[in-house]
């Protein structure tokens, strides 16, 4: 399991990141809409990304793809594990309805906010009734 994943920032577009490690390995993490700003402004700087790691299927074969997922603190990705939990909710969707940070996402469940909820991407009224 790869739990971290540290480098420099070579680019950051389209929900992901290219990461150059010191060993000269470059790697795709796709990372959630909210961090996108962040990383952005730190390309060429060093940065360590707390990673979640799934196999990503093509169609009903048996073709598996290895995905790395990064946030910046563990908290970011426990948030996004929880997230993941809500039927209707898979890894792709959460990383793009993931538009704000996590507290705040997280506020508005607490709230019982709905209306705030389905202002996030992919997010519909019966996803937030559900998500609440």
């Amino acid at each position: 399991m790869i739990t971290s994943v540290r480098g420099k920032v070579a680019a950051v577009e389209d929900g992901r990141a290219i990461i150059e490690t010191a060993l000269g390995i470059s790697l795709e993490i796709l990372i959630p809409v909210f961090l996108a700003p962040t990383l952005d402004t730190r390309k060429g700087q060093d940065v360590t990304l707390v990673t979640f790691c799934y196999f990503e299927g093509q169609g009903q074969g048996s073709s598996f793809r290895p995905r790395l997922l990064g946030f910046l603190h563990t908290q970011q990705r426990d948030f996004f594990e929880l997230f993941t939990t809500v039927s209707g909710i898979g890894y792709r969707k959460a990383l793009r309805a993931m538009a704000l940070e996590p507290a705040e996402i997280a506020g508005f469940i607490h709230m019982r906010d709905a209306k705030s909820l389905k202002k996030l991407p992919e997010i519909g009224q019966k996803l937030a009734e559900l998500i609440i």
